[in-house]
């Protein structure tokens, strides 16, 4: 009887050992780690300064973090050198602003499909890495 408490200790123990360390495990993504700094053109000609970084498997928006955009999970597809990344960020309205775009090397280009209460534009950007983040 002692060595069936004993295993079901024993059992009790390892699964929640177990439990504990798969909770522990993030999402990933390819681009963890980086960011790039952009510029964004609005269609009226009128530029923002943005980072876009990624960690956790999400890519996240400084710009868009202050409108109250979440961090989103990304997709990122390599094919030779070009890295193609889509998101869709959103908000507790549930505006969103879908970001399409390519990275080669150190270089991040893209638009930003704008959906904000019914009213819809797109926004273009470029950009390098961020300083102290190799591509």
């Amino acid at each position: 009887m002692k060595n069936v408490k004993g295993m079901i200790s024993l059992l009790v123990v390892v699964t929640a050992a177990v439990l504990t360390m798969a909770a522990r495990v993030e999402a990933s993504g390819p681009l963890d780690g980086k960011s790039y700094d952009v510029i964004s053109t609005r269609p009226n000609g009128r530029q923002d300064e943005n980072t876009y970084s990624f960690d956790g498997g999400k890519l996240r928006s400084a710009l868009c973090a202050t409108a109250g955009y979440a961090p989103a999970p990304y997709t990122a597809k390599r094919k030779g050198k070009t890295t193609t990344v889509s998101a869709v960020l959103k908000n507790v309205k549930g505006d969103t602003r879908t970001v399409n775009a390519t990275i080669v090397g150190d270089q991040m280009k893209g638009t930003v499909l704008v959906n904000e209460a019914g009213e819809k534009s797109k926004l273009t950007f470029a950009s390098k890495a961020a300083e102290g983040h190799k591509p």
